[in-house]
């Protein structure tokens, strides 16, 4: 069984709030409303090639934020497998 969980990126997350709250004849919307689209483009490139892992007892962590209660990061993509671990470049 393969496991495929999605976190929405922190910075998606603010292009979306600044573009919720941003005055819609803002000369500035438009490049934020590309800004998102460009994001969220290049969050799911990889999927068309993770299409093609065979069922191996995988999992697919897209957008996965970690925290030591000091210090917070953001893995963009973490494969999981049995034996190992890998962070596509």
């Amino acid at each position: 069984m393969s496991l495929k969980i999605y976190f929405k990126s922190y910075k998606i997350e603010k292009l979306e709030a600044l573009i919720r709250r941003i005055d819609s004849n803002h000369p500035a919307k438009s490049r934020t409303e590309k800004r998102l689209a460009t994001s969220k483009a290049g969050e799911r490139s990889l999927d068309y090639h993770l299409s093609f892992l065979e069922d191996y007892g995988h999992g697919i962590f897209q957008g996965l934020r970690l925290s030591s209660g000091k210090f917070h990061f953001q893995i963009d993509i973490l494969l999981t497998h049995p034996n190992f671990f890998v962070i596509p470049k």
